[in-house]
This record gives C-alpha cells, sequence and structure tokens, in this order.
C-alpha cells in the first residue's frame, strides 16, 4: 500500500430520493431528502483524510479484506497476502504470503488486540501473532471452499463458508474440530456475535436472502444437519445478506443490509422477532457499522440498478429516524470492505477500486459528566 492523491467526488447519494418503511419519517427529514440536503446538525468532512494505493486488492462480494484492531493497527488482505499498517504512521508490514492461496477474510480479536485470524480461498484458516509476525494455529480443510466471513466471541471463532456452513472453534483446545457447525441454503456472507462479552448470540446472514439469529446459551454441540439454537430466520430482504451490524445503543436490534436485488436497510428487534424499520437506499448494501459514539449508523454501497448517483457510496444516517447526514463519494468500484476505527471517529473503506480510505465521520465521545456534591455544585476539581 502506498499514499496517493484524494480522487475527486462524484455525484452524491442525497441527489436522489430515499424512500423509507416503517415507522413514519418526520415532514423534515422527507424535506431533507427530496431537496438533496442534509440537515444543519454537524459537519462531516465529504473527502477522507487519507488514501492508499492498494494493488492487490481483490474485488469479492463474499470476502472480508479489512479490519482495524483496538490497538490501531490496520490489516488488510491483498491477493495472497496480508499487510499490517499502524494507521497514521510507518510503512506496512508484511504478516504472511500464503501463495498460491488466496486470502479471503481478516478478523482481529477482541481479547488480544495483536491475535489475527486469517481466512483464505481454500477453506484454511489461521491465527496469527501479529507481534511476532507468525502462525499460532492452523484449520487446514476447515471448509471445503473459500472462508468470507470470521466472528470471534471470546477465545472462540466463527467461521462462514461458500459451502453453505459456518462453524464454531474453541482456541483453547488443542483439537483441529470444530465444536459447533450450523447451515444456511446457500453460501454464509456474514456473521456477527451480538455485543455482549463472550457472547452466545450470533447474528448470520446468507446468499440465500436470509438473516438467522442464534442462541448458543446451553446448547449442546451439534450433529451435522441439525439445527439446534436457532431462534429466528427473517426472509424479507430479497437478496444476498453480507451487511450486520449489531446496535451498541439498543438492546436486541440488529440491522441487515441486502444486495442489488434488494437495496434495504432492515432493523430487527431480536427479542420479538419484529421488522421495526426499514429504509431502501438505491443501491447494493456492502457493510453496516454502527458509531459508539452516538446514535448513527454508516453503510457502505455497490452497483445501483435505478439510481446512478447511489452508487459506490458511503452513507451515514442518524437513528431512530434514518435522516441521512451525509452521502461520501470517492471510491469508483463498489465499496465492498469497512472497518471501525478504535475511537469510534474514523473509518476506513477498501474498494475494487484497490485503494484504501479513511474518513472522519462520528463524533468525539462526550466527555463523562460530573457528579454534583452535596452543595450542587459541580465536583469537577480534584
Amino acid at each position: 500500500m502506498s499514499p496517493s492523491s484524494p480522487i475527486p467526488s462524484f455525484p452524491s447519494l442525497l441527489d436522489s430520493p430515499v424512500i423509507r418503511k416503517g415507522n413514519t419519517v418526520s415532514d423534515t427529514s422527507n424535506a431533507v431528502l427530496s431537496l438533496g440536503r442534509s440537515p444543519p446538525l454537524r459537519s462531516i468532512p465529504k473527502v477522507p483524510f487519507r488514501v492508499l494505493d492498494a494493488p492487490g486488492m481483490v474485488a469479492n462480494f463474499y470476502f472480508d479484506l479489512i479490519d482495524w484492531s483496538a490497538a490501531g493497527m490496520v490489516a488488510v488482505g491483498l491477493d495472497t497476502s496480508v499487510y499490517l499498517w499502524k494507521a497514521y504512521d510507518g510503512p506496512p508490514v508484511v504478516l504472511c504470503d500464503l501463495k498460491p492461496d488466496i486470502v479471503s477474510s481478516v478478523r482481529w480479536s477482541q481479547q488480544s488486540a495483536t491475535t489475527l485470524a486469517v481466512g483464505t480461498s481454500s477453506g484454511t484458516f489461521y491465527i496469527y501473532d501479529t507481534i511476532e509476525l507468525k502462525a499460532l494455529r492452523s484449520f487446514t480443510s476447515a471448509h471445503t471452499t473459500s472462508i468470507g466471513a470470521l466472528a470471534w466471541s471470546g477465545p472462540t471463532i466463527a467461521t462462514g463458508s461458500r459451502d453453505h456452513y459456518f462453524r464454531q472453534w474453541d482456541l483453547r483446545e488443542r483439537t483441529s474440530e470444530p465444536f459447533r457447525q450450523r447451515t444456511h441454503g446457500k453460501e454464509v456472507c456474514g456473521l456477527k456475535w451480538s455485543l455482549e462479552e463472550n457472547s452466545t448470540m450470533l447474528a448470520s446472514g446468507g446468499d440465500d436472502n436470509k438473516v438467522c439469529i442464534w442462541d448458543f446459551r446451553g446448547s449442546e454441540p451439534a450433529k451435522p444437519k441439525r439445527q439446534e439454537g436457532l431462534v429466528y430466520t427473517f426472509d424479507e430482504h430479497k437478496a444476498a445478506v453480507k451487511a450486520l451490524a449489531w446496535d451498541p445503543h439498543v438492546s436486541g436490534r440488529l440491522a441487515s443490509g441486502g444486495g442489488n436485488g434488494d437495496q434495504y436497510i432492515r432493523f430487527w428487534d431480536v427479542r420479538t422477532g419484529e421488522n421495526v424499520d426499514s429504509v431502501h437506499t438505491g443501491s447494493q448494501i456492502l457493510n453496516l457499522a454502527w458509531s459508539v459514539n452516538s446514535h448513527e449508523l454508516v453503510s457502505t454501497h455497490g452497483f445501483a440498478s435505478k439510481i446512478p448517483a447511489a452508487q459506490n457510496q458511503v452513507c451515514v444516517w442518524s437513528c431512530p429516524d434514518l435522516t441521512m447526514l451525509a452521502s461520501l463519494s470517492g471510491h469508483t468500484d463498489r465499496v465492498l470492505y469497512l472497518a471501525m476505527g478504535p475511537t469510534g471517529e474514523t473509518i476506513v473503506t477498501a474498494s475494487g477500486d484497490q485503494s484504501v480510505r479513511f474518513w472522519n465521520i462520528f463524533p468525539s465521545k462526550p466527555p463523562p459528566l460530573r457528579k454534583a456534591g452535596p452543595s450542587g455544585l459541580l465536583d469537577s476539581i480534584r
């Protein structure tokens, strides 16, 4: 990866109205969407603050090739290699070259900011120590074909594959066998554990257009073709579901995004199984991520079948009213990959246009409230 100049902006998705389904949108929000102007809530920069060249970036809807650790390290899969880059300084470092295998997914552990999982197109995945730059474990033939989805929960990791299965592995065990597996009707496109530590609830999205909610609390290891733990199957999407994100501000709330034949972001209450809201974006949805600092959501987009201006955008939404705050242009191909920075203010996106872009889109974390003392005065001096 090497620095390059930002690409000039292209037409904004805000130039076209967005169709909202679900709860009623306020008259103000409708006027904003129709006129193509965002409300004067705050200023969001329209261009990335850093652009890197990324030769070898594979353009594959089912892959997941970028992630950002809690320690500020960005991992990027480029062709057969994984590169590490301290986001604000220094040159990239090659973690591994898995030639002839193609890197298909990367994901940092939440427990250890130096542990990275790497999935490949052959169905093997690796666990790397990124300080020592060496593989700690390798799981050969974990799947029969490419692993495009990885999701950590404490010391366990779930892997989703084109072979229709997702499997869960306990890295504390010496065995190379999964202790759990489940299946979709087609390729598993997305996996996200809910936000509790060592979560037992998993959302999975598939090329069968379904979102499944699983709760493995107390569930026994499953035999093939058994589906213990399945709580809900949502089939409202009309295209593959890769984009999944749990809301850190509303317990039990999940956002999901459909592919080119659907183009909806849908919001689910997994406690009741209800589709509580939805918005039509005008283009293929590739990724979703919530801000931890404010109740806002970012989506990245690809193909647009009817609204050319909606193509290849990065969009910021306020919630729960689903007002679009900004639509950011620059990528000239689908924005296939997205990761959130550790402070919650910055995202990084990557695309088949062979570029990696850093954007400041979310507000900083608000300062903690000061407690009032017995006299009612702010206890702010220590």
